[in-house]
């Protein structure tokens, strides 16, 4: 099967041809091109299309047929944007005119019941395989890709332009809310786009909005360059599983993973709490329920509550954020389930250190027993630019409990943590510096990077 030298790319002629030929949808290349991202080989987008099933093999030839068409009339030096004034066909270049004007690859009866510059923004933010959009009263809309803020061209917003934005998305109800509160999070998804997380607030200059991107599909702990071990965090039938690190560092996206090894290896029920719920679970294996907060409960503590009278075996937090959630948690864990939480923390002895402190002083040494003996694992993870600039890996940091780490928790010792970090990684254990260490051996990131998120 013949390739051309644009398939590697970043996969911007091939996306292109493939959403021009109805092949596939653009949450699909969306989701392919953040796959090929993560993927520490970075196959070819075709490929990745090809994997995840969104085309046939068949389909895959007539893609680079009409790739290698397109070359010859055009000349591969200008395919490849060498030389002053060539087309750029990169992802992480495309202007909101190269999809939205007449070469447009999406069909606009799509769109009719939204507002037809947040169609615009939207589908920008899945064609770069953006992970944020952000909308401000009096500002031109930004993008966030590859963990950095781009500006998109165009004129500021008025009030007025990001208010019809609103309500295109919003119910009645979820309007009036947002009127009580000044912010609103939640889930949210078009057929012609995609699924989104969605916060709309009240700012200072004006109403405003940030919608994260899902992706369409769940994706496995080798596609997102975990290491192999962070699958043992799934083969416990109790006990505490936290998943940590600084916002958009890939927490729900690694949870999403375990869960989904979960579903297809286990015969369990499995309950999820979530505000707003992201990647949409079909059940396999388990019986998967996913309940939104606060649509379906009143609160994560009000839903943890229930739980445990809806027989799970698998309960899924998607943030514990008060101490109340991270006490029923603790319980539920110590009472025969198995517990995914997520925490906004940069570490394994910071996350720890954050669990206790989140509850008042007297009762730091009941906890830190109670946690000692509950806890099973804890995940931290960074995201960091991998060195070819085909996105981002994670960097990662692993506790596993074991009785040293046990004592240490109870004697208030988690500064000695690093320690058993470092002994113990034959049991899979590692530091933050070390997987840094070990990502720039391997010329996946740069030095340079590798010290940036040290920092």
């Amino acid at each position: 099967m013949s390739r051309s030298p644009d398939d590697s790319a970043g996969g911007g002629l091939v996306g292109r041809i493939a959403l021009r030929l109805g092949m596939i949808t653009p949450e699909q290349l969306a989701d392919a091109v953040r796959i090929q991202g993560q993927q520490l080989g970075a196959d070819r987008l075709g490929e990745v299309l090809l994997a995840a099933g969104h085309i046939s093999p068949s389909q895959l030839q007539e893609l680079l047929d009409a790739q290698q068409a397109w070359l010859d009339a055009e000349g591969s030096r200008h395919a490849l944007g060498d030389g002053e004034g060539t087309a750029d066909l990169s992802l992480h270049n495309l202007s909101i005119e190269d999809i939205t004007g007449e070469h447009a690859v999406f069909d606009p009866s799509s769109f009719v019941d939204l507002d037809p510059l947040l169609a615009d923004l939207l589908q920008a933010a899945a064609i770069k395989s953006a992970s944020d959009l952000h909308v401000q009263t009096g500002s031109s809309p930004f993008l966030r890709v590859l963990g950095e803020i781009e500006r998109v061209s165009g004129e500021p917003l008025s009030a007025d332009q990001v208010r019809r934005m609103f309500r295109s998305m919003l119910s009645r109800e979820q309007q009036a809310a947002l009127v009580e509160h000044g912010d609103l999070d939640f889930g949210w998804q078009h057929a012609g786009i995609g699924r989104f997380r969605v916060n709309c607030f009240d700012g200072a200059r004006g109403p405003g909005l940030v919608a994260r991107l899902v992706p369409a599909r769940i994706p496995t702990l080798d596609e997102l360059s975990l290491p192999s071990v962070v699958a043992r965090a799934t083969t416990y039938h109790q006990g505490l599983v936290l998943v940590t690190g600084p916002s958009g560092s890939g927490k729900s996206s690694t949870v999403a993973a375990l869960v989904r090894l979960i579903n297809e290896e286990r015969k369990h029920n499995i309950l999820s709490l979530e505000d707003p719920v992201e990647f949409l679970h079909e059940s396999m294996r388990s019986n998967v329920i996913q309940r939104q907060i606060p649509d379906h409960s009143l609160s994560f503590s009000a839903a943890l509550r229930a739980a445990l009278r809806e027989d799970p075996d698998v309960i899924v937090i998607g943030e514990m954020r008060d101490p109340e959630t991270i006490g029923l948690a603790i319980s539920a864990a110590e009472t025969g389930h198995l517990v995914l939480g997520t925490m906004h923390t940069s570490g394994v002895a910071s996350t720890i250190d954050r669990v206790i402190a989140s509850f008042p002083t007297e009762q730091h040494e009941q906890v830190r027993a109670m946690l000692s003996e509950s806890l099973r694992a804890i995940i931290s993870q960074h995201l960091v630019k991998r060195a070819d600039g085909m996105g981002r890996v994670p960097a990662v940091e692993i506790l596993f409990n074991s009785p040293a780490a046990a004592k240490l928790i109870r004697d208030s010792r988690t500064f000695q943590l690093a320690n058993i970090l470092q002994t113990s990684r034959s049991q899979g254990m590692r530091r933050l510096e070390d997987s840094l260490a070990e990502l720039t051996k391997n010329r996946v990131i740069t030095a340079e990077e590798a010290a940036r998120a040290q920092t």
